[in-house]
C-alpha cells in the first residue's frame, strides 16, 4: 500500500490548487480594477464627507440664529449686541472677544460669556467644522444687526420688527475668526468688498438668517471665489473693488437692506 504522502498525490494535489488559484495576470487585472474602482469612489466619498461637514455648518447657524431670535423675545424685540465688546449702550455682546492667538480654553471661556450663550449651553456651535484647529468662532453677526453704525445709523437695526423681509436678511455668516470684532461687514456705498470672506465651502458661504434658517449663499463671479480663496490678510491688503460683480450686489442687500450705489 502506497504512502498518503506519495509523490503522486502530492504531485496530484498541487495540479488541483495551481488550477483553483489565479494566474499572475489575473492577479494584476483584479488589482487594476479595483484601482479604478478606487479612483471612481474616492472623489464621491471626499465630496460627500466635505456635504457633510458644510451641513454640520449650516445647522450651526440655524442654531445661532434661533438663538439670536429668543434673545429678542426675552427683551423686549432688542436685537442682542452685534459686536464683542459692550457698545455705546452698554448692553452685554453676543459673544466675548475670544481671538485666534488665545489658548483654546481661554477661547471657549470668552465665548461662554456671550449674550447668546444661556441660550444653548455648547460652544460647539461657534465654529465651521472646516475651522483650522485652534479656531472656536467662525461665525460672525453682520453690523446692521445692531452692530457698529459703519454707514451711518439709519441702517443699523436695533428691533427685530426693523427688519423688512427677514427671510432675506443675513444675522450670521460663516467668517474668518481673525476678523477681531466678531461682526462681518460689506461695502454699502460702492460695488467693493470690506472684510474678507474664508473659501470653506467650494460652492459659496453658509449664512444664518433673520426668519430662523440658514442657508448657503452659492458664488455666481469667479472674482468672489478668487477673493474667497485668499488669507485673510492678502485680502485685507488687496484690492476689494469689484464693478458688476452680483454676489456683492446681493449680499449687500443681504446684508443692509438695500444698495447704497446703483447697480451696473
Amino acid at each position: 500500500m502506497k504512502s498518503i504522502n506519495s509523490p503522486i498525490r502530492q504531485s496530484t494535489r498541487a495540479t488541483k490548487l495551481a488550477q483553483r488559484g489565479f494566474t499572475l495576470i489575473e492577479l494584476l487585472v483584479v488589482i487594476a480594477i479595483i484601482g479604478i474602482l478606487a479612483s471612481m469612489l474616492l472623489p464621491a466619498l471626499s465630496r460627500a464627507k466635505q456635504e457633510g461637514k458644510r451641513a454640520v455648518c449650516l445647522s450651526n447657524l440655524k442654531q445661532l440664529s434661533l438663538m439670536w431670535m429668543m434673545y429678542a423675545d426675552d427683551n423686549d424685540d432688542r436685537i442682542v449686541n452685534g459686536i464683542n465688546s459692550v457698545n455705546a449702550e452698554r448692553e452685554k455682546p453676543w459673544v466675548g472677544m475670544a481671538r485666534i492667538e488665545q489658548p483654546v480654553e481661554r477661547q471657549l471661556e470668552l465665548l461662554a460669556d456671550g449674550a447668546l450663550f444661556p441660550y444653548s449651553q455648547t460652544v460647539d456651535i461657534y465654529r465651521c467644522p472646516v475651522a483650522k484647529p485652534k479656531e472656536m468662532r467662525t461665525y460672525s453677526t453682520v453690523h446692521a444687526m445692531n452692530g457698529v453704525p459703519v454707514f451711518g445709523d439709519k441702517l443699523r437695526l436695533r428691533k427685530v420688527s426693523q427688519i423688512r423681509n427677514p427671510v432675506e436678511r443675513i444675522v450670521f455668516i460663516d467668517d474668518y475668526m481673525d476678523n477681531w470684532d466678531a461682526s462681518w461687514t460689506i461695502n454699502y456705498r460702492e460695488p467693493s468688498w470690506w472684510n474678507p470672506l474664508p473659501f470653506r465651502h467650494a460652492r459659496g458661504t453658509t449664512l444664518g438668517m433673520a426668519d430662523g434658517h440658514a442657508t448657503t449663499f452659492k458664488w455666481k463671479d469667479s472674482r468672489s471665489i478668487d477673493f474667497a480663496k485668499q488669507t485673510w490678510a492678502q485680502a485685507e491688503s488687496g484690492a476689494k473693488s469689484q464693478p458688476g460683480n452680483p454676489d456683492i450686489h446681493l449680499l449687500t442687500i443681504a446684508a443692509w437692506g438695500e444698495l447704497g450705489y446703483e447697480p451696473k
